[in-house]
């Protein structure tokens, strides 16, 4: 049984929270931690503290955060750096927390760590217009 904390600026976490519970339900061993404006990064620390201490019983945890190099990034390298069975993943999206949050009791912390990243990268797409072309180039 695998734990997941998805962090973020501003309401990144509670956003997705709201979206994960709307589609899928209240998913447990799932900790939503934000990093307000307000907040310094003392206070993140203490709440990513916090979260990891919620997920305790759990085999591994995975943390996903909005930005590679953010402060929510940065302070969950720093505090699972020395804890095995513990990954960081930034870049975070819907779908990557979905399938995560879905899957995450299944599979070890290494196969969740990969399922995250897979499902984030596949979700990514660019709308294509199809249609006939009007003769200055300009779609119908």
């Amino acid at each position: 049984m695998n734990g997941l904390i998805v962090s973020g600026h501003g309401s990144f976490a509670a956003g997705l929270h709201s979206s994960v519970k709307l589609i899928a339900g209240e998913q447990l061993r799932i900790e939503y931690v934000d990093f307000l404006e307000s907040e310094s990064t003392s206070d993140l620390e203490v709440k990513m503290k916090a979260a990891l201490a919620n997920l305790k019983s759990c085999n591994g945890v995975l943390v996903l955060c909005d930005l590679v190099g953010g402060s929510p990034f940065k302070t969950a390298v720093s505090l699972t750096n020395d804890k095995q069975d513990t990954a960081v993943i930034g870049g975070a999206n819907l779908a990557m927390v979905m399938e995560t949050a879905i899957l995450k009791d299944n599979v070890s912390i290494d196969e969740l760590k990969e399922i995250a990243i897979t499902s984030g990268k596949e979700a990514i797409k660019c709308f294509q217009k199809s249609g006939r072309q009007k003769k200055d180039g300009a779609g119908i």
